[in-house]
């Protein structure tokens, strides 16, 4: 039995929008993004690196994705294919996490 292109796209198109309606991956980025937050607003030596200097590159991507969470988290759910695919956990929670760990 052979799928076309078009139907395979479809089928995990729908299990992708389905795993990023899931309530519990919202409230993990949530948190992820809140904690973040936090820490950045409250004790901004967090963002230094061992040399006293801000990696910029490192900090915009911890940024993007910080904002990417929040959208993710609050449940707002773009029209355009690509933001939707942006707005994920799955490109949120790993520099989220590495900035976190601090690892950054």
């Amino acid at each position: 039995m052979t799928y076309s292109l078009n139907s395979r796209c479809s089928i995990y198109a729908s299990r992708f929008a389905a795993l990023q309606q899931n309530v519990m991956l919202q409230y993990v980025s949530f948190f992820l993004a809140t904690i973040t937050t936090v820490l950045v607003l409250f004790w901004p030596p967090v963002a230094i690196n061992t040399q006293g200097q801000v990696d910029h590159g490192t900090f915009t991507l911890v940024m993007l994705a910080n904002s990417a969470a929040f959208i993710h988290g609050i449940g707002f759910k773009p029209h355009t294919l690509l933001w939707r695919c942006l707005f994920t956990p799955f490109f949120a929670w790993p520099p989220l996490i590495w900035f976190l760990l601090g690892l950054a």
